[in-house]
C-alpha cells in the first residue's frame, strides 16, 4: 500500500434516497446485538464507514467496513478472550480475501482459490510477500519503491525491506508464483482499488451476520474479514461464511 492519509468526516447527504436503508440495516443488526452479552467488552454498538463520499458519482459502495468501540477491532490476544452469553467463542477468518475477491470476479487468476497459500513464495517471507500483493493490487500496477508504511511495519517484524528485500528483484520472484499481472506490468485489477475490495467484503461479512442473527439466533463480532462466533456456532457460521462469499463473487474461500 502507499502512504495513509487521515480521511476527513463528511455529513451524512440527508436528501440521499438511498440512506434510511443503509441506516435501518444497522440499527436493526444493532438492535439484535443489544439483547447479548458480551464479556469482558460489554455492550456492543456497530457503525459502519465508507469511504471515497466526496469522489464524483459516489454510490455507498467504498469501504463500508464494520467498527465497534472496543479493542477487539485491533487485539487478537484480546479477541480470543470474548465470550458471548457466557460461551467461549472462535475467530473464523477468511485466507487471502481480497486475492479470492477478484479471482471470482475474474480480475486474477483462479490459482488463488484452494488449500494452498498462494502468499507463499520460496525464499521470501510471507509478511513480504502478502504485503507487495496488496500494495500492488491496490495500486493496479508496480510500485516503483516500497512505501514508507510498509517499510515501517515490516522493520516491526525484523524485516528491512530496502536492505533485504528489493522492490524490482522481489516483484519479479513474486510474479513468477503469483501471476497478478499482465507481462507489461499492468494489473489486470485496475479499477478495484482498496475501497471497493473492502466495499465487497464487508458486505459479505454483513450478510453472513444478519444470516446467523435472524435466521440462527446466532450472535458475531466482525473484525474486517473475519467473524468472531460462539465456539458451539463454529461449522452453522464457517457455512454461512461460504454461502455469504460464493454469493457475493462466486467462489468459496478457505475459512480458517
Amino acid at each position: 500500500m502507499g502512504e495513509k492519509y487521515k480521511g476527513r468526516l463528511l455529513p451524512l447527504p440527508k436528501d440521499d434516497a438511498r440512506l434510511p436503508a443503509i441506516v435501518d440495516r444497522i440499527e436493526r443488526i444493532n438492535s439484535y446485538l443489544s439483547r447479548q452479552t458480551f464479556a469482558p467488552i460489554g455492550p456492543v454498538r456497530l457503525v459502519r464507514k465508507f469511504n471515497q463520499g466526496d469522489a464524483e458519482g459516489f454510490a455507498w459502495n467504498k469501504g463500508g467496513r464494520l467498527y465497534g468501540p472496543h479493542s477487539w477491532m485491533k487485539k487478537d490476544t484480546e479477541r480470543a478472550l470474548i465470550t458471548i452469553n457466557g460461551e467461549a467463542t472462535v475467530e473464523l477468518d477468511f485466507r487471502t480475501s481480497h486475492l479470492t475477491i477478484l479471482a471470482g470476479l475474474g480480475h486474477v487468476p483462479g490459482l488463488v482459490l484452494g488449500e494452498a497459500d498462494p502468499y507463499t513464495v520460496e525464499g521470501i517471507p510471507r509478511p513480504v510477500v502478502k504485503q507487495w500483493v496488496t500494495m500492488t493490487l491496490s495500486h493496479g500496477r508496480r510500485h516503483s519503491r516500497w512505501s514508507a508504511v510498509a517499510i515501517a511495519e515490516l522493520g516491526k517484524q525484523g524485516v528491512d525491506l530496502r536492505s533485504d528485500f528489493p522492490l524490482k528483484r522481489t516483484g519479479d520472484s513474486i510474479l513468477k508464483a503469483l501471476p497478478i499481472l499482465s507481462e507489461e506490468g499492468e494489473g489486470s485489477a485496475v479499477g478495484m482499488g482498496w475501497a471497493d475490495l473492502q466495499f465487497i467484503e464487508s458486505e459479505i461479512v454483513l450478510s453472513a451476520m444478519e444470516t446467523l442473527a435472524f435466521d440462527h439466533d446466532v450472535p458475531s463480532l466482525p473484525v474486517h474479514d473475519s467473524l468472531i462466533v460462539p465456539v458451539q456456532a463454529k461449522e452453522a457460521a464457517k457455512k454461512v461464511l461460504e454461502e455469504s462469499f460464493k454469493k457475493a463473487v462466486g467462489v468459496v474461500p478457505v475459512i480458517d
